[in-house]
């Protein structure tokens, strides 16, 4: 018989005294240091788009600020070339402290201001309710 010893199974890790032995991941260290690098580069790419995207909106038609919520509308009638006598409107320069329920009650006193709002909003192609003063609205009459 042969007394030649059997080779270790895993090699021992030789070391300088006070040194301290190298990273080594296991398998579930190294799923969890992939699932953090997929995690960030997923979060960069979400923040790129969503700097492109603001971005993006920062480009509005002229004479609209990014945010009043009137996005393409240029002094609230200039996207459209409507006739203020044909559809029965008057022009109206909105004045500091008016509000699209004042401006229809003061021109269309026999119409319900809801209906009139609403047709402000759709002739003037308005994106929301707020109008800002010096704003050139056409506002329904009958």
């Amino acid at each position: 018989m042969s007394t030649t010893a059997a080779a270790p199974l895993r090699p021992t890790l030789h070391r300088a005294p006070g040194r301290r032995p190298a990273l080594v991941l296991t398998r579930r260290g190294r799923v969890v240091v992939r699932a953090l690098a997929w995690v960030a580069t997923t979060a960069a790419a979400a923040l790129a788009v969503l700097l492109v995207w603001v971005a993006a909106a920062s480009f509005v038609a002229p004479g609209a600020s990014a945010g009043d919520g009137r996005s393409g509308v240029v002094s609230g009638v200039g996207a459209t070339s409507v006739d203020a006598d044909a559809v029965g409107a008057v022009s109206v320069v909105v004045d500091p402290g008016d509000t699209l329920w004042s401006l229809a009650r003061d021109h269309a006193p026999d119409r319900d201001p809801r209906a009139v709002v609403h047709d402000v909003v759709r002739l003037n192609e308005l994106a929301s309710s707020t109008v800002l003063a010096g704003d050139r609205l056409l506002v329904p009459t009958r």
